[in-house]
C-alpha cells in the first residue's frame, strides 16, 4: 500500500529500488548456482559411465555400485534442483511485486509476468530451467535404473 509520503509498505522508493537490485543480485546468483551444479550433475554422470564401462565383467561389485551411485546422484540432484527452482520462483515474485511497488510498466521491467511481451519475443524461444531439470532427472535416472535392470537380468541368466 501506498501512503501519502509515496512509501510503499513502509519502504521508500529509494529503498524499493535497493531491494529491487537485490532481488535481481539474488536471482543471478541462484541462476548461477544452478547451471554450476547441472554441470557438474552431467560430469559425474559421464564419470560414472567411465566407471561402469571400465569394470571387468568378473568385477560384479563395481557393476553393482555404479548404477546405484547413479540413481542415488540422479535422486539427490532432484531435491537439490526442486528447492533451487522454488527459489528462482520465489525470487521473481519478490521482483514482481518491487516493480509494481515502484509502478514500473512493462517497457521498464525485468521480472517475467509485468514484461512478458519482451519475455515471449526474446526468451520463451529456448530451452527453460525447469525443463532442462525434469529432462535430466527422467532421462538419467531412466538410464541408471535399466542398466541397473540389465545387470540384474545378466546376473541371473547365466
Amino acid at each position: 500500500m501506498t501512503d501519502s509520503n509515496g512509501d510503499v509498505d513502509g519502504l521508500s522508493p529509494d529503498q524499493l529500488s535497493g531491494q529491487l537490485q537485490n532481488a535481481i543480485a539474488m536471482r543471478s546468483s541462484v541462476e548461477q548456482v544452478f547451471w554450476a551444479s547441472f554441470g557438474m550433475f552431467w560430469a559425474t554422470n559421464a564419470l560414472f559411465v567411465i566407471a561402469l564401462v571400465s569394470a571387468q565383467p568378473a568385477n560384479r561389485m563395481a557393476l553393482a555400485i555404479v548404477p546405484l551411485l547413479g540413481v542415488a546422484q540422479t535422486a539427490v540432484w532432484a531435491i537439490i534442483q526442486k528447492r533451487m527452482l522454488a527459489h528462482l520462483a520465489r525470487t521473481e515474485v519478490l521482483m514482481e511485486r518491487i516493480e509494481e511497488g515502484l509502478v514500473f510498466g512493462p517497457k521498464f521491467a525485468i521480472s517475467l509476468r509485468i514484461a512478458e511481451e519482451d519475455y515471449k519475443s526474446f526468451i520463451n524461444k529456448g530451452f527453460s530451467t525447469r525443463v532442462a531439470v525434469q529432462t535430466s532427472i527422467i532421462g538419467v535416472g531412466c538410464v541408471w535404473l535399466a542398466v541397473m535392470g540389465g545387470l540384474i537380468f545378466s546376473a541371473y541368466a547365466k
